[in-house]
C-alpha cells in the first residue's frame, strides 16, 4: 500500500512538473502574451511539483531498496539534468516577462522563432529515464 501511494504521488508530481516545463518552453517559442501568469504558475506549481518529484522519488527508491542500483543513479543524473533544464527555462521566462513589462521585448519575430534547446533535451532525456525505470538494465 505504501509503495502504491509513493508511486502515485511521485508520478503525479512528475506529470505536473514536466507539463509545466513543457508549457514554459512552448510559451517562449510562441511569445505568449500571459508570461506573468505563466511565471507565477511556474514558481508556485511547477517548481513545487519538481521538489515533490525528487522527494517522493528518492523516498520510493529507498523504500524499495533500489537506492544502490546503478540504473537508479543513472536515472538520478538525467533527472538532475532535467531540473537544470527547468531552471534554465524559468530564468528565460523571468527575463522575457521582465522585458515584456518594460516594453523592451527583443524576442524573435514570429517568422524566426526557434525551438528552445531545452525542449529538445527534454525530448531526449525523458525516454531515457522511462527506459531505465521500465527495464532496470543493470
Amino acid at each position: 500500500m505504501i509503495y502504491e501511494l509513493l508511486k502515485t504521488l511521485h508520478l503525479s508530481s512528475l506529470f505536473i512538473w514536466l507539463g509545466g516545463t513543457f508549457g514554459v518552453a512552448i510559451a517562449l517559442m510562441i511569445q505568449a502574451k500571459q508570461l506573468d501568469s505563466l511565471r507565477v504558475w511556474d514558481r508556485y506549481v511547477t517548481s513545487v511539483a519538481m521538489v515533490f518529484s525528487w522527494v517522493f522519488g528518492l523516498t520510493l527508491a529507498y523504500y524499495t531498496g533500489w537506492i544502490n542500483s546503478p540504473w537508479l543513479w543513472l536515472k538520478v543524473f538525467f533527472v538532475f539534468m532535467l531540473s537544470g533544464v527547468h531552471g534554465s527555462l524559468s530564468g528565460k521566462l523571468s527575463s522575457a516577462d521582465l522585458e515584456a513589462t518594460q516594453g523592451e521585448s527583443n524576442m524573435n519575430p514570429p517568422s524566426v522563432r526557434r525551438i528552445q534547446p531545452e525542449l529538445l533535451v527534454m525530448l531526449v532525456f525523458i525516454p531515457i529515464i522511462v527506459s531505465l525505470v521500465v527495464f532496470k538494465p543493470f
